[in-house]
């Protein structure tokens, strides 16, 4: 892909400056935070991201992923991130196909790949499934803590992924779920 590929794709992604402040209830602690609208109509998704988190796009013929990243001071630690995947899959998969092959290429990328809790939600006006789960961080060989939302509509897969470091992920999970509800495709 070119740059001037690139630089067609990202003349579409907005940042609204209008913002929300939200309150976040954690159990470790409590988390304020402003929240942009993150509209993007060429992959036709609207939600709400961490305003002071770093954006990261990564973008393949069949794979987009976005990922936002708490901003750290220390070196020590690997940032919380929050990404929205968005993969372009073969005609009629299933909901539980797409599982069974994510978890077999998960337990073949990460060590010790292990998967807490597996169960049905919606993400938008669509079925979808959350996994959360622990794995060795390769680099650093930190145990990391992801949760994930996906569901499948019209051939693609959306996915919210929040990962962090074990000892600091209660920090910023209700971010997860406060995305998720905010989440929407956009009707063209």
């Amino acid at each position: 892909m070119t740059i001037l590929s690139l630089l067609f794709i990202f003349s579409f992604v907005t940042m609204n400056p209008l913002s929300i402040t939200a309150q976040l209830d954690t159990s470790s602690n409590n988390v304020s935070g402003i929240f942009l609208p993150y509209y993007n109509t060429s992959l036709g998704v609207d939600l709400q991201v961490p305003l002071d988190w770093k954006k990261i796009t990564v973008l393949t013929d069949s794979l987009v992923v976005i990922t936002f990243q708490k901003d750290y001071t220390t070196q020590d630690s690997l940032a919380p991130s929050i990404s929205l995947s968005i993969e372009h899959l073969p005609n009629n998969i299933s909901l539980a196909s797409y599982i069974d092959l994510s978890n077999d290429l998960l337990r073949s990328t990460f060590y010790n790949y292990t998967v807490l809790s597996l169960g049905s939600d919606v993400l938008d006006d669509f079925p979808a499934m959350h996994r959360t789960f622990t794995f060795i961080q390769p680099n650093s060989g930190l145990l990391m803590h992801s949760t994930q939302v996906f569901g499948i509509k019209d051939n693609k897969a959306y996915i919210l992924s929040y990962t962090s470091p074990d000892r600091n992920y209660m920090d910023y999970l209700n971010l997860v779920e406060f995305m998720k509800t905010s989440f929407h495709l956009i009707k063209k």
